[in-house]
């Protein structure tokens, strides 16, 4: 009896201490993110912020970005995402870019729909955007 509840005390801390890593990693990836944030007056893309951010996202949209969070706070996967301006908090699309090659991997609306002609457009400008910035963000 002291056996399992001294091994759950365990669990629990070690849990807890992965817990805090994972923020800590999140933040330093919305950090080096940040700079990406672009808007053209009706829509707007921005890094995820934390873990509970996507977890909210894939809920809203009824897709599987939660299963990211790891990979996106050790920066092997980049997750923005897509608001209408006047809707900031509204989920619309979830955009994976590679940095490095500061290209589109997946670009995901409810329910995985495909991106939308208005998305697309706005998606070509902030890579343009972002291409643009290619020499002041050497740091990403």
């Amino acid at each position: 009896q002291h056996l399992t509840a001294a091994h759950d005390e365990v669990l629990a801390r070690q849990k807890f201490k992965e817990s805090e890593a994972l923020k800590a990693k999140f933040v330093t990836v919305y950090d080096r993110l940040s700079p990406l944030a672009f808007d053209n007056g009706f829509l707007m893309i921005r890094p995820c912020m934390d873990e509970s951010e996507l977890i909210r996202e894939g809920k809203a949209l009824h897709h599987c970005v939660a299963r990211y969070a790891k990979t996106h706070a050790e920066g092997k996967h980049c997750i923005f995402f897509i608001r209408r301006k006047n809707q900031p908090n509204s989920p619309y699309f979830t955009l994976e870019l590679d940095v490095q090659k500061q290209t589109v991997l997946q670009n995901r609306g409810l329910q995985n729909c495909a991106r939308t002609a208005d998305v697309k457009a706005f998606e070509g400008m902030w890579l343009e955007h972002i291409r643009r910035m290619r020499g002041a963000a050497k740091a990403l």
